[in-house]
């Protein structure tokens, strides 16, 4: 770059120094003396200035567009194509054997149930050995009748642990009476199974005019 400008600069000092001679040659001819010029050349010197590569621009490889058409076109060819395979059908048998072990199973343990449940009974008083309760003389004056029934706790020894009032005949003076009388009855304890237990039962006490 240097040589070049260099060289732009001579030629244009030549030039001039040739058309300053050409005017020095004519001026010659109507002046006898002559006349010296001092020419002045100057060298202007240019400082390069630094040319920038444009920045390479990296293309990117132009995608594809496939038309809707050629996206719908399966890519794989008919031959390919297989028939799609028919799941194989699974036939369960149903075997009678099993329910009827399964029925015969039940009835057996149900039947073991029965048989290892213990069986319930009841107190009972009795009645061949306790007294029944008098009747009060005023309510036989008075004609008082009716039922008490009474709540009855029989230990298991068959006596009376405690007894509650379930329902009243209507008259207080029939209902104590009724009390007091069970409180000294004698039952049959309550069982379950071999065990005896204690028991509540229900215990009706009537009085009745004849």
């Amino acid at each position: 770059m240097r040589p070049i400008i260099f060289a732009a600069v001579l030629a244009i000092g030549i030039h001039g120094l040739l058309l300053g001679m050409e005017f020095d040659w004519h001026k010659k001819k109507n002046v006898h003396r002559p006349e010296t010029r001092a020419i002045t050349m100057t060298l202007a010197y240019l400082q390069p200035q630094m040319i920038q590569p444009k920045p390479v621009v990296k293309k990117s490889p132009a995608k594809s567009v496939l038309s809707p058409e050629a996206q719908k076109k399966p890519l794989i060819s008919k031959k390919t194509l297989r028939a799609p395979v028919k799941p194989e059908k699974v036939i369960f048998e149903e075997s009678e054997t099993q329910e009827e072990i399964v029925t015969d199973i039940d009835v057996a343990v149900a039947v073991d149930i029965k048989k290892k449940a213990p069986v319930v009974r009841k107190a009972i008083p009795l009645y061949r050995v306790n007294p029944p309760p008098k009747y009060p003389r005023i309510a036989r004056k008075r004609g008082y009748q009716g039922t008490v029934v009474l709540d009855v706790l029989v230990d298991q020894n068959g006596r009376v642990g405690d007894l509650r009032l379930f329902t009243s005949s209507g008259y207080s003076i029939l209902d104590r009476k009724a009390m007091a009388s069970v409180k000294g009855w004698l039952f049959e304890p309550g069982m379950k199974g071999d065990k005896k237990l204690d028991m509540w039962v229900r215990v009706p006490v009537r009085f009745e005019l004849k």
